[in-house]
């Protein structure tokens, strides 16, 4: 998600969290265009470097309180715990390199967020920039590399499940047309195992792009 989206008024009802990658701006200025949009909401953020990178969480102190944070080169993460409940647990919020060389990086700082999370219920989404199957690209190049490989491996070992999403595949395309046209399934959330366990509904969406090529 783009930080112009947020010029929009946010029309999602009662959200708990927006996460927001590839800001291009700095924490000062996204706190101020998230002020704007959505009054009411709480925002802790990482510095985009130049006009690249960056992440943002905000969240609705009238349904949890978040605390804690943590960052690292590819994520923002902090614990969070439900207004007026005992539950507690811990979201991060991602954004994986575009550069092939630095994927095994990020793969390999997964772990360690798993670890901060000390086991808790553990929410990881954002944009991981990394396919796990060929079921998830459309057009280009039709073939998986160690990368993906590991990725899909990564996500087996570390108990996590992928929500899919229910009306369509895809969450990034490339906005050409015909032969050159390429869509892939970039963006994600991954819960842990004992989220699902402990009872009720999950579902994933894709929204439509408002300017956005995710």
């Amino acid at each position: 998600m783009k930080t112009r989206i947020l010029k929009r008024k946010i029309e999602v009802e009662q959200p708990w969290f927006i996460l927001l990658q590839e800001t291009k701006c700095s924490a000062e200025v996204l706190e101020k265009i998230a002020r704007k949009a959505w009054p009411r909401c709480k925002s802790m953020a990482l510095d985009a470097s130049g006009s690249a990178g960056g992440l943002g969480i905000l969240w609705n102190p009238n349904l949890v309180s978040v605390h804690g944070f943590l960052s690292t080169r590819f994520s923002l993460s902090g614990f969070f715990q439900i207004i007026g409940a005992s539950q507690v647990g811990f979201l991060s919020n991602v954004y994986g390199p575009s550069q092939s060389s630095r994927k095994l990086e990020f793969l390999d700082s997964l772990p360690g967020l798993k670890e901060e999370a000390g086991g808790l219920p553990w929410i990881l989404g954002g944009d991981f920039n990394i396919i796990r199957s060929l079921e998830e690209k459309k057009g280009g190049i039709r073939r998986l590399t160690q990368v993906n490989e590991l990725f899909h491996q990564a996500i087996e070992e570390l108990r996590l499940v992928d929500l899919r999403t229910a009306n369509s595949t895809f969450t990034w395309y490339n906005n050409r047309t015909g032969d050159r046209s390429i869509a892939c399934r970039l963006d994600r959330f991954l819960v842990s195992e004992d989220i699902i366990m402990g009872g009720g509904q999950l579902s994933a969406v894709v929204l439509p792009s408002a300017g956005s090529d995710h």
